[in-house]
């Protein structure tokens, strides 16, 4: 199935009424940003907009964490936004801690929805052990997302690519030798929440995969996405839930043009070199062994 462009009123229809749970970093808050503003303003979210943070509301949404900005990797944002849908967003550095998992078991309502991602900070800035940690910690965040809500609908993203030389955000001073491995680092770690979200029957959207091929979308530190490249992504995810939850898609894409033959083969082949896939199943591309 291709990737399907949504206007304002489809965001709107396909989350309407939904209680929405986002986890990650500063490219998944994006992600929140540009949800908002596409259904609130149906256009596409200015850079200023999407590259601000902690700020006190944006577009109608409230920041419930104290304005606190700081580089550690004890940052703390959290948001909600009530309108047609009630959207939540939590920044997070770690994949999986007792704050999160006390949150999680706070719940009395689950969730529609569940989109998460964490990697880099895990990485990068919880020390030597960073990788065995996120390893144990994937297992255990998507054992209790599963156990405590068995008919919400879990989406765990891969993470995005990032430039060998980038720079700032998690990536301070100490740590910014690692610009030249962690490019791979992310690559061995989606593979491995692939085989995790395999165990837990969980949906994985392989989101590495296809910004692979948009690298040149990246902002000049390396490590965020211009806006149009979040809006993609949305689109990628808003593509992906349409066809778990069986709701419709809206289908903007289609074109109705009488022509010949002939130039009928050719826009369609050209269509479909241009236009992503998205994979009926997110891990035929890795070797799948149990996950520890």
């Amino acid at each position: 199935m291709s990737v399907e462009l949504f206007a304002k009123d489809d965001a709107i229809n396909l989350f309407k009424s939904q209680r929405i749970l986002m986890f990650g970093d500063s490219n998944m808050r994006a992600l929140y940003k540009d949800l908002i503003w596409l259904t609130r303003y149906g256009t596409l979210i200015p850079n200023e907009k999407l590259r601000a943070k902690n700020e006190d509301s944006f577009s109608g949404d409230k920041r419930l964490s104290e304005g606190v900005l700081t580089a550690s990797r004890n940052y703390v944002e959290i948001r909600e936004y009530k309108r047609e849908f009630h959207l939540h967003y939590e920044f997070i550095t770690r994949i999986y801690t007792k704050k999160f998992e006390d949150f999680i078991e706070s719940l009395k309502v689950p969730p529609n929805f569940i989109i998460m991602n964490s990697c880099v900070w895990d990485l990068s800035r919880w020390g030597p052990n960073g990788i065995q940690d996120y390893k144990a910690n994937v297992d255990k965040t998507l054992h209790l997302l599963r156990n405590k809500f068995p008919k919400t609908c879990i989406v765990f993203t891969t993470t995005l690519p990032i430039s060998l030389k980038a720079r700032g955000g998690f990536l301070t001073e100490n740590v910014q030798f690692l610009n030249a491995v962690l490019p791979f680092s992310i690559v061995e770690a989606n593979n491995y929440v692939a085989k995790c979200c395999r165990k837990y029957d969980i949906d994985l959207i392989d989101l590495h995969y296809y910004m692979q091929y948009q690298i040149d979308s990246l902002v000049m530190d390396g490590i965020h996405w211009d806006p149009a490249a979040i809006r993609f992504i949305n689109n990628i995810i808003f593509t992906n839930l349409c066809q778990k939850v069986g709701k419709q898609l809206p289908n903007n894409i289609a074109i109705h043009r009488k022509c010949n033959t002939k130039e009928n083969e050719r826009k369609e082949i050209a269509k479909n070199e241009i236009k992503p896939k998205i994979e009926q199943n997110y891990y035929n591309r890795y070797d799948f062994t149990t996950c520890n």
